[in-house]
């Protein structure tokens, strides 16, 4: 598990920086971290505080109607 959480740490960086810098956001990466994160949560793993900050962005976004630049893009 301890690979699947830095995997996701990894993908959480890249979208947080992708969203500092206006960049579109691969919808590959966001799916990446979202299923990373259920399987931490499934295992009763807590999530990193920089995926549960990607996590909030994205919903965030998605909440005020100011989705995610999302591309299909491979990142």
């Amino acid at each position: 598990m301890a690979q699947v959480a830095g995997l996701a740490i990894s993908v959480a960086d890249r979208i947080i920086s992708a969203q500092i810098m206006g960049l579109q956001i691969p919808d590959q990466q966001i799916a990446a971290l979202t299923r990373a994160a259920r399987l931490l949560k499934d295992q009763g793993l807590e999530w990193p505080p920089l995926v549960e900050h990607a996590l909030r962005v994205v919903a965030d976004d998605l909440v005020t109607g100011d989705e995610p630049e999302i591309s299909s893009e491979r990142a």
